[in-house]
């Protein structure tokens, strides 16, 4: 199966080449990586071949669709080397989360705001980090037709919940609402507003699921983030599922490889009460 990453995403002002994409993946980053998986037990020597193929040991890897379900067991060995299981199972046949977690990191289980109903599930991690302060870690699966107010409702409350935490925060999942339709479309709309009023941002702006008739933008890594940080995302051409899987690799600025060469804005001389606003005024 063929593979290629996409960078279909840029940190703000900020440009990079592959080679340096490479040495942060490697070095001072913490990385994460989504995959509609559509099935773990069927898929999960394909995720492992993926992982193979990018030579890169993602800190953490989210998956929805597990098909895991509460009522009954899982078919077959679930372990991934060097990673930790944890799932949120599924109420019905389809749908269900979990995540992959890197051995070398503790983490608890975040009851208070994982949830499963019959129209979505959620789980949520908080990995230990000494250096950087903890990090909150969610991913949510919504069923393509369910209950659009509960899941709202409950989407409302837990990012607001997160956001005062003040700790990074990276939200991932299958949401089933089209990102491209944002203006068209008003769950969709009311969706991508109660993610940006609490600096949730979506870092995918590309399609994840292409068809012979249709390209929609349905998965996506959200980060919020209460200081400046240099990320990463796209997503990955790879035959895994109907889905690209995408990713998301962030650090610190001061802990970039010397070899990369940083480009952005001179805010020094910002005149924001004249050129600025006449620049705007001249704009169409």
């Amino acid at each position: 199966m063929p593979s290629d990453i996409n960078f279909n995403y840029y940190s703000t002002n900020y440009f990079y080449n592959n080679l340096d994409i490479a040495d942060c993946l490697l070095h001072n980053s913490f990385s994460f990586l989504h995959c509609n998986i559509r099935s773990l037990s069927a898929n999960l020597d394909n995720l492992s071949h993926l992982l193979y193929e990018l030579n890169c040991s993602f800190r953490l890897i989210g998956l929805t669709e597990t098909k895991l379900i509460t009522s009954r067991d899982a078919v077959g060995n679930l372990n991934l080397p060097g990673y930790q299981f944890v799932s949120q199972p599924s109420l019905s046949n389809a749908g269900g989360v979990g995540f992959y977690i890197l051995d070398q990191y503790s983490f608890s289980f975040r009851s208070d705001l994982s949830k499963s109903e019959s129209g979505f599930e959620a789980l949520w991690i908080e990995i230990e980090n000494d250096t950087q302060g903890n990090l909150l870690c969610g991913v949510i699966y919504r069923h393509p037709h369910g209950n659009i107010d509960s899941f709202m409702d409950y989407l409302n409350s837990t990012v607001e919940k997160s956001h005062r935490e003040r700790k990074m925060c990276v939200l991932m999942g299958d949401f089933n609402l089209d990102l491209l339709k944002f203006e068209t479309h008003k769950d969709t709309d009311d969706f991508l507003n109660t993610m940006l009023t609490t600096n949730f941002l979506p870092q995918i702006l590309q399609p994840t699921r292409i068809t012979e008739y249709s390209a929609t933008l349905i998965d996506n890594n959200f980060l919020n983030i209460h200081r400046e940080m240099f990320t990463i995302s796209g997503n990955i051409i790879y035959d895994l599922t109907d889905h690209l899987p995408n990713f998301l690799i962030t650090c610190n600025y001061a802990c970039l490889p010397n070899n990369i060469k940083m480009f952005k804005r001179d805010y020094s001389n910002f005149n924001e009460a004249a050129a600025f606003i006449r620049d705007c005024q001249s704009v169409n």
